[in-house]
């Protein structure tokens, strides 16, 4: 399939062609599951086709026999609705009680161990747990979905809307095979975005199982340490051929999957990682500024993939974090889906490094770059919006000139009014004593000193990190950014306020004790002098991620001033938090885990008020077992808006 953003409607016209021996067909998948859902189409010269090409799966199985096949191509979109595959209407929310995805928990209730396979719509079987008498797991899957159990007994689950937490190899209850409810016909799922990333050195072939017929059809090939991105749809199977054999359920929307990471090595994975934080230690953060009298949207525009970031009124910014060499540009936008975008530009930017401020200013020409004019009148902003940026501008250049930074803080920002703990040098150790009773004993160790970065051992016990996620695992949702799910963050999480159980109330304490702030104040209620927010419980699956970003945000004054992040479990591999930027005495890239209890600590901004770009951080990857975090965000002076 085809990308979605430039591919809504296709066009196929046969210009000529010449010494055909065998026709040549185009092959179209209508995507509706009939055992007639496949239609192939031969082209004369002059006849032309029309087709979804980012819905329908097409392709030319077999090889041209003939001299040459001259073909047109051209690909459309709606115009005004540039994601226009998105439903006007919010996505329905899947709960356990309805929708077609589900999860539930499956406990072993028998006296010996119990198996639990996955039936892959191929007709195999995955394996998906080994669970010991009275243990459970939590099971993330389909209407329809079957499973099967081997060991202490011989059952199977058929998951169907009704299904709830189940009870296998219970001697006092029915089997579960005759619990299934008369079936109910589900929606045709939805398309949606998969991440492929090779983990190994060596070429992957990657084939979708094509649900009538449970054919493989081969669909893309991977590099060594490459990576793709394919079109799919929720509750479809691929296989993986070639580097390894793994088979993948597409069970989230904009996810990652790594390849073969069961079959990479310590030092594959050591060497994968020092490649993916040197590339990280590339973005730069910038801003723009609209400084016309019209609403503008602001496009990124990467080889002709172009997307719609964000909507500008008149003198209002937009900070991203980006990289040298990327394009951007703006575009009329009052209706609020994105204009004409690239297509009809009223400024075009080239990230460049060293350069922070990008304003769109209807007075300036840029003579370098040849633009259409308007197709509607485009003045200046009012005069208090210009005299406001003038001003910002003239403050940015005498910071810069002071001490060689950009100012990226909002104008208006000042130095902190919370304490920050020194890191002079890396190894440095502090002592805190907390309040609780009895007290205990923390050591706080410099690793990083711009940003100010301390791991903090044994920060709590594995009785309070098995706490915190009981009270989080069955609220956590997908993650989002500004509001929006993105292939940049892909795990889940869910909020714990202070007063949801005595172990937040004893970490919300021990976190004021660590940053040396009075523990009145780190209260997570917003309608007080509350500086915290509620503690954000995060998990990653294998191949989930955040991208290196920023916690500190330009748009107000108040900012996220300090993070504590706290490692609730340790992942059989990857899953270490990564500074890409970071002044530190190691010879590698500072990516850290302190493992299950440990936590890190480090602060977003600089003395002087300004945020700090060495804070830049990313979650790196999960490759094979979960992780779970938990964190806290201190915001200075007070707490504000959260993005």
């Amino acid at each position: 399939v085809d990308r979605e953003d430039t591919h809504a409607l296709s066009l196929i016209l046969n210009v000529d062609q010449g010494g055909i021996d065998e026709e040549w067909a185009l092959e179209v998948d209508d995507m509706l599951g009939r055992e007639d859902s496949e239609h192939a189409q031969t082209l004369s010269p002059g006849q032309l086709l029309l087709y979804e090409s980012a819905r329908c799966l097409h392709s030319r199985k077999k090889p041209l026999r003939g001299e040459y096949y001259a073909n047109l191509f051209a690909h459309y979109r709606p115009k005004g609705r540039p994601r226009w595959w998105e439903s006007p209407k919010a996505p329905p929310v899947i709960t356990r009680a309805g929708g077609r995805r589900l999860e539930f928990n499956v406990q072993n209730g028998g006296a010996s161990q119990l198996h639990l396979f996955w039936q892959t719509e191929a007709g195999g079987y995955e394996p998906v747990q080994t669970l010991e008498p009275g243990e459970s797991t939590q099971v993330r899957s389909f209407v329809g979905h079957h499973f099967k159990i081997r060991g202490t007994c011989s059952d199977a689950i058929t998951v169907h809307r009704e299904l709830g937490d189940v009870v296998a190899c219970d001697s006092s209850a029915p089997p579960l095979s005759e619990s299934v409810p008369a079936q109910r016909m589900d929606p045709p799922p939805e398309t949606t975005r998969l991440f492929l990333e090779n983990q190994v050195d060596k070429v992957a072939e990657v084939f979708w199982i094509e649900p009538a017929t449970k054919k493989p059809l081969k669909i893309e090939t991977i590099p060594g340490y490459g990576s793709r991105t394919i079109n799919t749809r929720l509750g479809h199977v691929l296989q993986v051929r070639g580097a390894c054999a793994q088979a993948l359920l597409v069970s989230e929307p904009d996810a990652t999957e790594l390849i073969c990471a069961h079959a990479i090595t310590e030092e594959d994975h050591k060497r994968r990682l020092l490649v993916q934080i040197a590339d990280m230690a590339q973005a730069l953060p910038v801003k723009f500024k609209n400084l016309c009298n019209r609403t503008v949207g602001v496009w990124q525009d990467r080889s002709g993939d172009r997307e719609s970031m964000h909507q500008l009124k008149p003198g209002a910014t937009y900070a991203i974090n980006t990289r040298p060499g990327l394009r951007f540009c703006v575009a009329l936008d009052e209706g609020g889906g994105g204009g004409a975008g690239c297509e009809r530009p009223l400024a075009v930017f080239t990230i460049t490094q060293g350069r922070y401020l990008y304003a769109y200013d209807p007075r300036e020409k840029d003579e370098a770059t040849e633009l259409p004019e308007p197709e509607e009148p485009v003045g200046a902003a009012d005069a208090s919006v210009l005299a406001a940026w003038l001003e910002e501008r003239r403050q940015a250049a005498a910071y810069f000139e002071t001490t060689g930074r950009h100012w990226m803080a909002h104008p208006g920002r000042v130095s902190p009014q919370l304490p920050m703990r020194a890191a002079e040098r890396v190894g440095d150790e502090l002592e805190v004593r907390t309040s609780e009773t009895p007290s205990r004993s923390l050591q706080l160790t410099v690793v990083s000193t711009a940003p100010r970065v301390f791991v903090v051992k044994n920060f709590l016990s594995a009785e309070e990190a098995s706490k915190l996620i009981e009270l989080g695992r069955d609220r956590i949702e997908r993650s989002s950014q500004r509001g929006r799910v993105s292939s940049s963050r892909t795990s889940s999480n869910a909020w714990l306020s202070r007063g949801s159980a005595p172990v937040t109330e004893v970490l919300f304490r021990r976190a004021a004790d660590v940053l040396g702030i009075d523990e009145a104040r780190i209260s997570d209620d917003s309608s007080s002098s509350g500086l915290c927010e509620p503690i954000q419980l995060v998990h990653y699956a294998p191949g989930q991620k955040y991208d290196a970003h920023y916690d500190w945000s330009e748009a107000e004054p108040n900012s996220r001033f300090a993070t504590l992040l706290l490692y609730l479990n340790e992942p059989e591999l990857g899953g270490s938090t990564a500074f890409p930027t970071t002044v530190h005495t190691m010879d590698e890239p500072l990516a850290l885990h302190p493992g299950a209890g440990g936590a890190v600590l480090f602060y977003n901004h600089l003395p002087d008020g300004n945020a700090d770009v060495n804070s830049l951080h990313a979650a790196l990857p999960v490759v094979r077992g979960e992780k779970w975090l938990a964190n806290f965000w201190v915001w200075d002076p007070v707490r504000g808006q959260v993005a």
